[in-house]
């Protein structure tokens, strides 16, 4: 033990104060994330999931997925930004005292360049992050309101992934297929009254409070719906129509028209359906399959 003791501490005063701070400082936590990494990897190997089938992806699961991406890259560009200013401010205690006007420089340029490089970033990043998370819980919202369908012997699927793209909703029943688009729209504050929270559709086009006038979000809605009715086709091996549905959760939605996308708030879309049945039970079970396999989560990569 003695040894043991008299060979590290020799060890110890033999380095520099640089070395002893990177020897404290980071040492541990690199071998610390280097256990995390074997264990996980070992982790992985020896277990495996319980279940056969895996869950139908909920509501919003592409978003929150794009929102674990922008997080991490968020995380990763300010522990940049602090290990800069910290290793800044590190270097210039340690440094000569004969260098050290010439080491502050020198890391005041590096520093202000990671700065510049990063700050920005660090804010459009942010702002993605708000915004991502105002459309998760839009999307969420929506869900509740197409999940009381079920009662009603229809069946609901979210987020319906394609190569680039998803389609949040999709509702099947009777009446027909409905591919549902959420838009998650913040209200201006600036407007008071009723008139803040309130979309007019007529001409076939979105009127905003503020004056905007915007037909994007019909046109992607009315995409979704031609997809997925080609793809169901396809898949079922019969001629399959999907109709469009543009829900604003939150807004209300003053219509002066009624064109091929349905555009309503998400507590109207349980009283839009028709009266009339123009999908057959065995039909139904067909897609509901093709849907079913397509939402499923899924498995983990074990390598």
């Amino acid at each position: 033990m003695e040894l043991l003791e008299t060979v590290f501490l020799t060890f110890i005063t033999g380095l520099k104060m640089p070395a002893v701070i990177l020897f404290f400082g980071l040492g541990p936590l690199v071998f610390v994330g280097w256990l995390l990494h074997r264990k996980k990897a070992r982790h992985k190997a020896e277990a495996a999931e319980p279940f056969t089938e895996l869950p139908l992806r909920p509501a919003g699961e592409s978003v929150r997925l794009e929102l674990e991406k922008l997080s991490e890259s968020f995380d990763e560009r300010l522990q940049e930004l602090a290990l800069t200013s910290t290793g800044t401010v590190i270097m210039a205690i340690v440094a000569p005292e004969g260098q050290r006007k010439v080491v502050i420089i020198g890391l005041g340029i590096i520093a202000l360049f990671s700065y510049i490089r990063n700050v920005p970033k660090l804010f459009r990043t942010a702002e993605q992050i708000w915004n991502h998370r105002l459309g998760f819980a839009g999307e969420r919202m929506v869900a509740e309101e197409l999940n009381q369908l079920l009662v009603q012997g229809f069946r609901v699927f979210h987020d319906l992934p394609f190569d680039r793209f998803n389609i949040d909703h999709v509702i099947v029943g009777p009446p027909g297929v409905y591919a549902v688009e959420t838009k998650t729209r913040r209200k201006y504050t600036h407007i008071k009254g009723r008139d803040r929270a309130k979309i007019i559709y007529k001409n076939g086009c979105l009127e905003f409070p503020t004056g905007a006038r915007e037909t994007g979000a019909i046109d992607q809605a009315r995409l979704n719906a031609t997809t997925l009715g080609k793809w169901l086709t396809k898949a079922t091996g019969e001629p399959v129509k999907a109709e469009a549905i543009l829900t604003f959760p939150g807004w209300f939605i003053e219509r002066h028209e009624i064109g091929d996308v349905n555009v309503l708030n998400p507590a109207q879309i349980k009283k839009s359906f028709p009266f009339r049945t123009a999908l057959a039970p065995a039909q139904i079970e067909r897609i509901v399959y093709q849907l079913t396999e397509r939402c499923r989560m899924p498995r983990e990569k074990t390598k």
